[in-house]
C-alpha cells in the first residue's frame, strides 16, 4: 500500500471527497479499504492499487481495467462501481459499493467449525438458490464477453439483507464477441483499457487465478481456449466445496495439483459427501467435466438443471458420467 496512504489510514485522514476509514482486505495487486463518501453521505469500500506496482504499467492497467469491466457490467449480483479517480500522490483508486457481509468462503468455514445456527440455515436447497444468483451474474458477464477467470467462494459475497455479489474481476478476460452470436449482436459489447493498444494483461502462457477452483485448459496455461466454460467449471468447484465442505482435490505441492487438475484426477462429489443425491453430483460432475465440450456451455444451462434438481424433475446431466 502506498505510504501516503497508510499514513492517512492511521490518522483517519481524508482524500479528496473520501474519509478513509479501515483495512478490510488486501490480494496480491490492491487492498480494499472502509470508506465514507461526503458527497452522498454513505459508507462505501475503495480498492487501491499495492505500492510496489505504482511503476508498473501492466499492473495499473490491469487494476484500471479492472474498475472500467466491472462498471459496464451492471447486474444484481455483480458489485457496482461508483467511481474512479487518481489521489494526490498518484495512486489509482475505485470505489464500489460496501457489502456488510461475509464471503462464500467465510460461511463454508462456519459451517465446517459446525455453528448450529447456520447448519440449520443453510440447507441444501438455500446453497442451491443462493448459488443460482451466482451463475446469474457470472453469466450475464459471459454472455457480455467477459470470462471471470477467477471464481471461487472468497469472490462471492453474500450481504446482511439477501445480497449476493460476484466481486474481484482483477483477472476477468474480455473476449472478443458475447456468446450467442447474431442474437446477441445487438448488445454493446464491454470495452475496456485492453481493447485499446496497451500490455496485455495476461502473460503469455502463465496460468491466473486460484488453483483449486481452475480450469484445466487455465491451469495448463492453454489462454486461447478460455470462455465461459472455464468459469462454469470454477463455479462448479465452488458448488462443490458449497455442498461437500470439501476441495475438489489434495496435493503436497503446486505441480501436483496442476498435475491432477489438468488430467481430471478430482475427488469425486460422491465420495467427498456419499449422502449427496446422485442427481446433484451428477450436475457439478458435469460442470466440471475435464473436456469443456462435455461441460455447461453456458451458466443459464447449469442453472437449468439445477432448477430442474430443485423440482425433482431428471437433469440433463445424469444421461452420461463425465468425470
Amino acid at each position: 500500500m502506498p505510504p501516503g496512504l497508510t499514513r492517512r489510514i492511521a490518522a483517519q485522514g481524508t482524500e479528496a471527497r473520501y474519509a478513509i476509514d479501515k483495512p478490510l482486505a488486501a490480494g496480491g495487486m490492491g487492498a480494499v479499504l472502509a470508506i465514507e463518501d461526503h458527497d452522498f453521505h454513505r459508507a462505501a469500500a475503495m480498492k487501491v492499487i499495492h505500492a510496489k506496482f505504482t511503476a508498473n504499467p501492466e499492473a495499473l492497467e490491469r487494476f484500471l481495467a479492472e474498475a472500467q469491466v466491472t462498471a459496464q457490467l451492471e447486474h444484481p449480483n455483480i458489485v457496482p462501481i461508483h467511481d474512479l479517480g487518481v489521489m494526490e500522490d498518484g495512486t489509482l483508486y475505485f470505489t464500489m459499493k460496501l457489502i456488510e457481509g461475509q464471503s462464500v468462503g467465510a460461511l463454508i468455514k462456519t459451517l465446517k467449525a459446525g455453528d448450529a445456527a447456520a447448519l440449520k440455515r443453510w440447507t441444501i436447497e438455500e446453497k442451491i438458490l443462493t448459488f443460482l444468483k451466482v451463475l446469474d451474474g457470472v453469466g450475464f458477464a459471459n454472455a457480455k464477453g467477459v470470462v471471470h477467470r477467477d471464481i471461487k467462494p472468497d469472490n462471492i459475497m453474500l450481504g446482511l439483507h439477501g445480497e449476493v455479489l460476484v466481486v474481484d474481476w482483477g483477472i476477468a478476460k474480455v473476449i472478443g464477441q458475447a456468446d450467442g452470436g447474431s442474437v446477441k449482436s445487438a448488445q454493446r459489447e464491454v470495452a475496456s483499457v485492453r481493447d485499446q493498444d496497451g500490455l496485455s494483461m495476461t502473460m503469455e502462457g502463465a496460468a491466473m487465478g486460484t488453483i483449486f477452483y481452475m480450469p484445466p485448459e487455465q491451469a495448463a496455461g492453454r489462454l486461447d481456449e478460455i470462455d465461459a466454460r472455464s468459469d462454469v467449471y470454477a463455479l462448479g468447484a465452488t458448488l462443490y466445496e458449497l455442498l461437500s465442505l470439501k476441495r475438489t482435490l489434495e496435493g503436497n505441492s503446486l505441480p501436483d495439483l496442476i498435475g491432477k487438475i489438468t488430467t481430471g484426477n478430482i475427488i469425486g462429489l460422491d465420495k467427498s459427501m456419499p449422502t449427496l443425491h446422485p442427481d446433484l453430483v451428477a450436475v457439478v460432475h458435469r460442470a466440471m467435466a475435464l473436456d469443456r465440450a462435455n461441460r455447461y456451455a453456458t451458466c443459464a444451462e447449469f442453472a437449468d438443471d439445477l432448477r430442474r434438481y430443485l423440482a425433482g424433475r431428471a437433469v440433463l446431466a445424469r444421461t452420461r458420467n463425465l468425470i
